[in-house]
């Protein structure tokens, strides 16, 4: 949904004092996701109730520069790429079980929530169960799918994805030359795919940096750590990565529609409407949805257990048809 019909939801909730104490926000942490927290935030702390968010007293001001004292902002800053569980103790849960500063409302985001650990996830929780007093969290990812479904169910879910596709063109181009050279595996072919998909991804961590150094330089507000930059580095990457896992989904959802024999439907990747038909006279259903789940494992390999990259494609392509 559009930036305003989100934060209106917010808002209607907040004039009835039915505040949600958690929010899932599904979209770019960077972008409409840092823009729909930074509203949210003004709302709540702002210090003309009758007028909120005024977006010029002192409170809305300090939302602005991320310095406000009731208001805590969580993200990866390590080369783990992970939010771990000394971040969510020691920051977010310390800072929760404190009285607001102002007496007033206090908010909490974690950008990337996806990255929590294991660990970080379960502590979170914890406070998620007993939440404090006139505390909300908003919890940013484009990548649900890695939270724990108990996060997911205690949260009222925003999403801003809604109406907007969801892979942008230049994955999904990249991901569809790549597969339509990919037909059944052999073992030759497998590895001449995840070669292609390893170059991808090493294109993508160049994307990464560069673009973490022209958000380092933009940075006016506060200093950038080594750290710091090095979590931007890898949470955009991901990001990026995931894009082409969700485009790679895009296909076998395509073959399984061919190989179901519903031609009428439209297809994400209708350019290559005869290449997935003719594949999908090869496959059963039951297999293009095997090698959906298959994906599944992939990522999980790749982000969470990082397995070495060549490894987990070699193997991973070996499998998939």
């Amino acid at each position: 949904m559009e930036l305003s019909a989100a934060f209106e939801i917010v808002h209607r909730a907040w004039e009835k004092n039915r505040l949600p104490h958690a929010f899932l926000v599904l979209g770019n942490p960077r972008e409409e996701g840092r823009k729909f927290a930074d509203s949210v935030a003004q709302l709540l702390l702002c210090e003309n109730r009758d007028a909120a968010p005024c977006g010029y007293c002192n409170s809305c001001s300090l939302v602005k520069e991320h310095t406000h004292v009731d208001s805590i902002h969580i993200e990866p800053e390590s080369k783990s790429r992970k939010i771990v569980v000394d971040r969510i103790r020691d920051e977010l849960i310390e800072w929760a079980v404190r009285t607001s500063y102002l007496g007033g409302w206090k908010i909490a985001t974690i950008s990337f929530a996806d990255c929590m650990n294991q660990e970080a996830s379960n502590a979170f929780l914890k406070t998620l169960e007993e939440p404090p007093e006139k505390t909300v969290f908003l919890l940013i990812t484009n990548n649900p799918g890695m939270l724990l479904p108990t996060i997911i169910s205690r949260c009222q879910t925003i999403d801003l994805n809604t109406g907007k596709q969801p892979v942008p063109a230049q994955w999904r181009n990249r991901v569809g030359k790549i597969m339509a050279q990919h037909t059944i595996a052999t073992e030759l072919r497998a590895f001449a795919t995840a070669s292609r998909f390893a170059a991808l991804f090493d294109e993508i961590k160049g994307i990464a940096e560069d673009q973490a150094q022209e958000e380092k330089k933009s940075a006016t507000d506060f200093n950038v750590s080594k750290d710091q930059l090095e979590g931007w580095i890898g949470a955009r990457a991901k990001e990026m990565r995931t894009y082409v896992y969700l485009a790679l989904k895009d296909w076998y959802r395509d073959l399984l529609v061919v190989a179901s024999g519903a031609t009428d439907q439209t297809l994400f990747y209708e350019e290559y409407r005869d290449t997935l038909t003719k594949l999908g006279t090869k496959l059963t259903t039951d297999t293009v949805i095997s090698c959906i789940n298959q994906i599944d494992e992939l990522i999980v390999y790749l982000d969470e257990r990082h397995i070495r990259l060549d490894i987990a494609l070699n193997y991973w392509f070996g499998r998939l048809r």
